[in-house]
């Protein structure tokens, strides 16, 4: 088996076995030993060294090299742990981006992928899957009936119930570098917090602190995004993301891509409070506001409910309204 056939293999085992650039990726961050033992996963450390032909200790270093690189994952379920690799694209991305000893050839590729590749892909896990896999979680001071706000869906009781929490860089600010927001604003709780901290890659918050980046995120436009948790599964991440950087967002907005649901809220506007000042246009990254007679009119079909206009409406002309039912998230 040649080199190039291994990290083939390595981009087939996360669903784009045609990339030739992800293949470029794996054979850049592992060499060919790791990628053997990559491909052996999942496994403990005893079973992984016999298919791999090295000692359990050699095999051990090698599993924390990997670890360290962000593309082999540990569960503590077992005793000793059982490793295996990402599990998809994106996994492959948020944890490799944050390797420590990454060169620049690896972030221009990501972001090469990110351009040219992405999008199509997107598009077709968007048709592929019952239910898009992340979700808007909407500002809460923007909600017109705060009662209703589910806990699921307020990102401040998220950091109240969390028992840990650690925020890490944004892997697509870090790399795209498009926008001067700010980047170590990626929050993370409980298992994915301890996961990042034991890796070195993030840093404790206290839940005071976790508040105070959601605040300056918001004020600074940027949206917050979490994986949807089917099956009741616990939140364990905020994103803050913006358009011009975030993988995900110019596949939603450009090309449809299925993968963002909106919040269970939409924007409206109180036209007689409304002074016509355009600030929320740009604003919106949904391109769901425009203006009409001096007054911001909101498209129902293109709003995904974030609130983030109504963050920097001077008149609180605008508000979040409930237009879903909570069985929605």
């Amino acid at each position: 088996m040649g080199e190039k056939d291994i990290y083939q293999q390595l981009a087939e085992r996360i669903m784009v076995p045609d990339s030739k650039i992800i293949a470029r990726l794996w054979e850049i961050i592992a060499d060919r030993e790791e990628a053997e033992l990559l491909l052996t996963m999942p496994g403990q450390v005893g079973e992984l060294s016999k298919k791999v032909g090295k000692s359990e200790e050699e095999t051990q270093k090698m599993l924390d090299r990997l670890f360290i690189k962000g593309v082999a994952f540990k569960s503590k379920k077992t005793d000793p742990p059982t490793y295996r690799m990402s599990r998809e694209v994106n996994q492959f991305h948020d944890g490799s981006i944050l390797w420590p000893k990454a060169p620049q050839e690896f972030f221009d590729l990501w972001v090469e992928y990110t351009d040219k590749e992405f999008p199509d892909f997107a598009k077709k896990v968007g048709e592929f899957l019952p239910k898009a896999p992340t979700r808007i979680i909407p500002v809460n001071t923007a909600i017109e009936a705060k009662q209703q706000i589910l806990a699921t869906e307020d990102a401040y009781q998220l950091v109240e119930n969390a028992k840990k929490i650690s925020t890490v860089p944004c892997t697509c600010r870090l790399i795209a570098k498009r926008c001067d927001n700010p980047v170590d604003v990626c929050i993370q709780f409980d298992r994915a917090a301890e996961y990042s901290l034991e890796r070195g890659t993030g840093r404790e918050l206290t839940v005071d602190e976790a508040k105070d980046m959601l605040r300056l995120c918001e004020e600074k436009g940027l949206i917050h995004m979490t994986m949807s948790a089917h099956g009741g599964g616990k939140t364990l991440l905020i994103c803050n993301c913006c358009r011009c950087c975030c993988v995900q967002m110019p596949s939603v907005i450009e090309h449809g891509a299925k993968l963002l649901d909106p919040s269970r809220y939409q924007a409206i506007v109180d036209e007689e409070a409304c002074n016509g000042c355009e600030d929320c246009i740009d604003r919106c990254m949904f391109e769901a506001l425009t203006m009409s007679d001096g007054i911001a009119r909101v498209d129902p079909d293109k709003c995904f409910g974030c609130g983030i206009c109504c963050v920097i409406c001077p008149t609180e002309a605008l508000k979040l309204k409930e237009v879903r039912p909570p069985e929605f998230i």
